[in-house]
């Protein structure tokens, strides 16, 4: 990650904290070949039951900024959610809806403070939590590659480029 985009990704960051909750979860799917193939069925076959995010934001307060990255030459995004500070578990279910979506099994959270923790998730349940301390803009790309790991692409790496103005 280049100076500029650390940059940009703490403003972002530090302009929430104090004020939402915080999770960065994956825009798409790291699975391909073979098990690329079985995740679309999958979520084809589970598509009535999957819901969308969106039912949970509606009349509530809440921002999304779009984080472009890179997983050797192919584009991978993931999406900073920024959320209402009362409604804990309301966040925790669209983390998990996410989760469920792109085969992911980790989130990261940013807590009011600042303080950083990977979620893990099983079955759309959180399992446990790692600390990683307050939040520094590296944190995005070691979250990139625990996704990357945990979809055996363990022999790339992902980079953070930039971070988009919020949109919804």
């Amino acid at each position: 990650m280049d100076v500029l985009v650390r940059s940009q990704l703490n403003s972002v960051v530090q302009s929430y904290i104090g004020k939402s909750l915080m999770i960065f979860v994956p825009s798409q799917s790291l699975k391909n070949g073979a098990d690329a193939e079985v995740w679309v069925n999958l979520k084809a076959s589970k598509r009535e039951v999957l819901g969308l995010p969106y039912s949970y934001t509606t009349g509530r307060d809440w921002k999304r900024h779009h984080i472009r990255g890179l997983v050797g030459d192919e584009s991978f995004g993931m999406e900073l959610i920024c959320w209402n500070p009362d409604r804990l578990e309301d966040l925790q279910a669209v983390a998990a809806w996410y989760v469920q979506q792109h085969g992911a099994q980790q989130v990261l959270f940013i807590s009011l403070k600042g303080e950083a923790k990977i979620w893990n998730y099983e079955n759309n349940r959180i399992t446990g939590h790692v600390t990683l301390g307050s939040f520094q803009a590296e944190h995005i790309e070691t979250y990139g590659q625990m996704l990357l790991d945990g979809s055996q692409r363990t022999d790339e790496v992902y980079l953070s480029q930039s971070i988009a103005d919020e949109y919804r």
